[in-house]
């Protein structure tokens, strides 16, 4: 699939200190997160520290697509009843559709990938950082916003760059970025691995954003806060999602995509502009960033709205997704009304 090549290297390595801006009363969440350690904490200590921070210093870059594969690979064949469960939701996805590759193609990607962004967040950690070749396509799209002083929202697509190459890429860009995130994004989801291990890899993003914008229970008063950003000309980013109070549906290459509707809603009554972003990994190791023209509708009726802008993501996500099926994260969005029920999720590594 052809994709549009008019960007430009990004060069600004600059590191940033950004803050962490927590709502809710504690770094770890109120309620919701309730479990204080787990045996996945403890392997991932040793895992981490014994293995793949070290290898990501020592190893560069340009050698881990063999690496990644024998991991990926390593883990598939460990975890058979994980591995056997994922084939099986991808199938539902893989059966209605006349391009994707086979589910156990997709799984083996998926994992790849997942390995991948560890080894790049720890080969961030090393003294000196990493500077990642990134190529940013479509910034001119931000002009009007910039000139005018014009806050907007940057709605990342999850693709495996998305977490931290698009990251770095705003910041070349010059972007003061304020990052709408959960306390359990990174490796944890326990007490203690929020305050431990997750800071491995929020700390490398905080060298790229203002601030990340961390609720877990206390989201509105969260929300609220970016509001005020927005409307004084700030900038937001959220992540492309399916979690959320509402949902929209819509179509994607002819099956259905399950859209968190929060954003859209957000946006509209912010009075700002939802801009999609997609971030692809190259084989060569290099990386294209390409931001999309600004989500716009004249629907009045605010379900009408939602609707609406949810296609026209879709239509600039389309060749993206068929470009790299595999560096997709979030299938649980293409299985419809579904996609909420456990049984049915994706189960990561």
């Amino acid at each position: 699939m052809h994709l549009p090549q008019t960007g430009l290297s990004t060069q600004n390595n600059a590191i940033r200190h950004g803050k962490n801006i927590f709502f809710d009363l504690k770094p770890s969440g109120e309620r919701r997160i309730t479990s204080f350690f787990s045996t996945n904490d403890f392997l991932n200590f040793f895992r981490i520290f014994l293995f793949e921070l070290p290898v990501s210093w020592v190893i560069s870059p340009t050698h881990w697509a063999n690496l990644t594969r024998a991991l990926a690979s390593g883990s598939i064949r460990r975890h058979r009843h994980r591995t056997a469960h994922n084939i099986e939701f991808l199938n539902q996805i893989v059966a209605s559709s006349t391009f994707l590759p086979s589910a156990e193609t997709l799984e083996l990607d998926s994992v790849k990938g997942r390995k991948w962004e560890r080894l790049a967040y720890f080969r961030s950690l090393r003294p000196g950082g990493w500077a990642p070749k990134i190529r940013v396509h479509g910034s001119e799209n931000l002009a009007p916003f910039l000139a005018a002083g014009t806050g907007f929202i940057l709605w990342g697509s999850p693709f495996i760059a998305n977490n931290l190459i698009a990251k770095i890429a705003y910041h070349r860009l010059g972007l003061d970025v304020y990052h709408f995130s959960r306390p359990v994004h990174g490796l944890s989801s326990s007490r203690l691995g929020i305050r431990l291990l997750n800071p491995l890899f929020t700390s490398v993003e905080l060298k790229f954003l203002k601030a990340r914008v961390i609720a877990e229970n206390r989201t509105a008063d969260a929300l609220s806060f970016l509001g005020n950003i927005i409307r004084n000309g700030g900038v937001a980013s959220i992540t492309v999602g399916n979690r959320g109070r509402k949902t929209i549906t819509t179509s994607l290459l002819g099956q259905s995509i399950t859209i968190a509707s929060g954003p859209i809603f957000l946006s509209r009554k912010w009075g700002s502009f939802l801009v999609p972003t997609f971030a692809l990994k190259n084989s060569d190791n290099s990386f294209d960033v390409w931001i999309g023209t600004a989500l716009t509708s004249k629907e009045t009726d605010s379900s009408k709205y939602c609707l609406d802008i949810a296609a026209q993501y879709a239509d600039q996500l389309e060749p993206f997704f068929l470009s790299q099926p595999g560096q997709w994260q979030l299938w649980d969005m293409l299985v419809g009304k579904n996609a909420h029920r456990k049984a049915n999720s994706y189960r990561k590594v």
